[in-house]
């Protein structure tokens, strides 16, 4: 599937296990932007398993954000059912372009020994190399019958490693680590001459993960992690804020774990420079969240720069979370018409 500039606009859409969010580009510039909560266990996995219920809270959604019906329709899908990889366009013969011809797709998928039951459903151009997404197929389609019970025209498939790469400005071929955590995987993007390389994905240190920790304790420093999450301050009415600095520190150490990991990636364990060379971005929650962040900053022993995701001009509303993935989405859509 490859991007389109026909219609009014486009509606760029991500169906989480506890939300939906979406972003709607008009065509003539700006657009909306905004999400619902969805009911619990309507989406497990990755997988919907209540397609109604889905079905009705996009179908909400649509009309808060004034989503007309056949908008071009791009759909995000979760770091943990997608996977991405770097091709020589030359080798496969094709051509430097995001469109995959539909009689190559097959041969693609066996050169590249894709698992049964994954397709390759998008690709994007990056300097001289084609980043190739694949997915698996019951993830994709389960997703494309709620578009198409919406009469929602799906033109885009997209996936984390994309969404968090094209949010960002790379334009300058530089290296890194891009880290955004969600709220239910932590995915650490290493970026090699502006170029992606690697895509880590991990539970423990997302937004769900520190919260089931935290059930395990007591069920009321959910509510505040969620908040720092999304960058609000965290207060009670009946007294003050409940004590999370041990928290933090747990969820610092998760993520300077993870990062580590992505760090060796990119410049080796025995890098003398390593410090040097290495540019960590943080997508989202330690922009909002200073005390979040200076406790990945002491873990991890070196700074790192918060970045706020590059969004198209002129959205407005608010998601509870970075939505880095979801804008660098939208910003990817709107580049291409």
């Amino acid at each position: 599937m490859a991007a389109s500039n026909h219609g009014p606009g486009v509606f760029c859409v991500d169906m989480n296990s506890d939300r939906i969010a979406g972003i709607w580009l008009g065509k003539r510039g700006g657009g909306r932007l905004g999400e619902l909560p969805l009911a619990e266990n309507a989406i497990q996995d990755g997988r919907v398993f209540e397609r109604g219920q889905v079905t009705a809270t996009l179908r909400q959604l649509m009309k808060e954000l004034q989503v007309p019906r056949g908008a071009p329709t791009a759909i995000h899908l979760p770091a943990a059912f997608a996977e991405i990889h770097t091709l020589d366009p030359a080798t496969f013969g094709v051509a430097d372009t995001a469109a995959i011809p539909d009689a190559l797709r097959f041969e693609l998928g066996h050169r590249l020994s894709l698992d049964p039951g994954e397709e390759i459903y998008d690709s994007q151009p990056v300097g001289d190399v084609l980043l190739v997404v694949s997915a698996h197929r019951e993830v994709v389609e389960e997703r494309l019958w709620v578009i198409q019970d919406l009469e929602l025209d799906a033109v885009l498939v997209d996936v984390d490693a994309l969404g968090v790469f094209n949010c960002m400005d790379w334009s300058q071929g530089s290296s890194g680590v891009v880290v955004q955590i969600g709220s239910e995987f932590l995915t650490s993007l290493v970026v090699r001459d502006g170029v992606p390389a690697a895509f880590l994905s991990a539970t423990g240190a997302s937004v769900a993960g520190i919260c089931r920790r935290a059930a395990n304790e007591t069920a009321t420093l959910i509510p505040s992690i969620k908040a720092l999450a999304a960058g609000e301050s965290v207060k009670r009415d009946d007294g003050p804020a409940p004590e999370l600095d041990p928290w933090l520190r747990v969820w610092a150490q998760q993520i300077a774990s993870e990062v580590s990991i992505a760090k060796q990636l990119l410049v080796g364990p025995e890098s003398a420079a390593g410090r040097e060379e290495v540019e960590l971005r943080f997508a989202g929650v330690p922009l909002r969240a200073p005390r979040l962040a200076a406790a990945i900053e002491e873990e991890l022993g070196l700074p790192f720069a918060a970045v706020d995701p590059i969004s198209p001009a002129g959205l407005v509303g608010k998601l509870s979370t970075d939505g880095a993935a979801l804008r660098g989405l939208a910003r990817r859509v709107e580049l291409a018409q």
